[in-house]
């Protein structure tokens, strides 16, 4: 009975340290798992972190790129227009003394105003003085226009009244023509008139390109049209 009770008492204590020994086996396994476990779920956490801040890194940086590129671009547009070279004659349609004609204009550079214009054979471009051009009618003192290049940022409605109170010396009466007419798209072209004499005041307001002209012609010369069309070719170097 001794025996019988010792072994069933050693099976049973071997019984109870088999099964301690494999909770504590267990209980070690899952301790053990629990860092692992919390580093993988931080290196994941990490990723994404990481992954959404390169990609907003690189979202940013995209846009920047993207706003250099479009600046390149300008300012090669902008150097392109400067250095366009224009061709060095061109054909004009114009009506003097109400007659038709059509004839070859030569590209001109003023040096006075730093400006280039194409002028027909019957005319000629002179510096007359600082800030003022001429275009004079070959043998004809008496006709000619004035080209006065203005600043981008002129004020039209003073250059206005200061045009009309030019042209009142002429004459009390003052007419406003229809720029219209004269091939001019944006402009304002006012009008004097004494005995034979004709002064007409040419507001070009060319956003690029503005200009104001005066021309002196008569009513036996009556050159304002090529005048205008001449003067309708200006561009500011």
């Amino acid at each position: 009975m001794r025996k019988i009770s010792f072994l069933f008492t050693g099976a049973l204590l071997s019984m109870i340290i088999l099964t301690g020994c494999g909770t504590s086996d267990k209980e070690d396994t899952a301790n053990d798992s629990t860092p692992q476990e919390t580093e993988s779920n931080q290196s994941s956490d990490e990723t994404k972190n990481g992954s959404s801040t390169d990609s907003s890194n690189e979202t940013d940086s995209s846009d920047k790129t993207t706003e250099k590129e479009e600046d390149a671009t300008k300012e090669k547009v902008e150097d392109t227009e400067k250095e366009k070279v224009r061709i060095l004659e061109q054909n004009i349609d114009y009506s003097v003394n109400g007659e038709n004609k059509q004839n070859t204009a030569f590209l001109n550079t003023s040096d006075n105003q730093h400006f280039t214009m194409f002028v027909l054979p019957e005319y000629e471009l002179s510096a007359e003085e600082p800030m003022k051009d001429v275009l004079l009618l070959s043998g004809k003192e008496d006709v000619f226009m004035r080209i006065e290049i203005l600043p981008a940022d002129i004020n039209w409605d003073e250059t206005e009244e200061n045009a009309k109170a030019q042209l009142g010396s002429v004459s009390e009466s003052i007419e406003t023509l229809n720029a219209g007419d004269f091939s001019i798209p944006n402009g304002s072209i006012f009008e004097a008139k004494n005995g034979n004499d004709v002064v007409t005041s040419v507001l070009i307001k060319d956003k690029n390109n503005p200009a104001r002209l005066t021309l002196f012609t008569t009513k036996d010369e009556d050159h304002r049209d090529p005048f205008i069309k001449m003067a309708s070719t200006i561009i500011k170097q």
